[in-house]
């Protein structure tokens, strides 16, 4: 099976965008209230062979086939489950990522953490199992990368931490503040900047399997 980059309309995924953004944090209002979604172009990475009609139907899994043999494992009932192996694009997204940051000093990436909050017990956890650095506004936790920390593991560690499959929202950009400490405390206005900077969005979709990729 071969996973190849579709343009996407841009009516139908303004449409679903403000959908998603609209029930996040500070960096997805931001978004919603600055950016026309109509005028950007938009992509995702898909199944060569996926139907224009599948394509759009942003909210719904089941695009990319399942790969390996099912296996089972016991139930609370005394019965077996049937899990069967999914694949994403996460490694689409791993390579588009690290790209952008390896290609200028001042690329960085910002990925909102819907569901955490700064609490000293999560950040100390956090930091004794990741290198990526944390930018906290408002007690809410958002994923920094930068080219210093720029890899295939640290990037990973992010995207996994920040999905929660129905709220996946990061954005690539540029700032000329040097974010040296591991754990940053912003403030709006720090917000307003990286936003306004803004290079390219990247939003979940299809219930985990893929994400929506726009610039402007």
């Amino acid at each position: 099976m071969k996973i190849v980059e579709h343009t996407l309309s841009a009516t139908k995924v303004d449409i679903f965008m403000r959908s998603r953004l609209q029930d996040g944090l500070s960096l997805s209002r931001n978004l919603l209230g600055s950016v026309d979604f109509t005028k950007g172009k938009a992509s995702t990475f898909l199944p060569e062979s996926i139907s224009q009609e599948s394509l759009h139907d942003f909210e719904f899994g089941g695009k990319i086939p399942f790969e390996g043999e099912p296996f089972y494992v016991a139930n609370q009932s005394g019965g077996q489950d049937r899990i069967q192996p999914a694949i994403n694009c996460d490694m689409q997204l791993i390579g588009l990522l690290n790209k952008f940051l390896k290609t200028q000093g001042d690329n960085v990436c910002v990925f909102e953490d819907f569901n955490m909050e700064n609490t000293s017990d999560w950040i100390e956890s956090w930091k004794k199992k990741s290198k990526s650095k944390l930018l906290i506004l408002n007690e809410k936790v958002y994923h920094l990368l930068t080219a210093d920390n720029a890899g295939h593991g640290e990037v990973k560690s992010v995207i996994s931490a920040a999905d929660s499959t129905w709220h996946f929202v990061g954005i690539l950009t540029k700032t000329t503040r040097n974010f040296k400490d591991q754990v940053i405390e912003i403030n709006p206005t720090d917000m307003d900047m990286l936003c306004h900077n803004l290079i390219g969005i990247v939003l979940g979709a299809y219930d985990g399997e893929s994400f929506i990729f726009w610039t402007p």
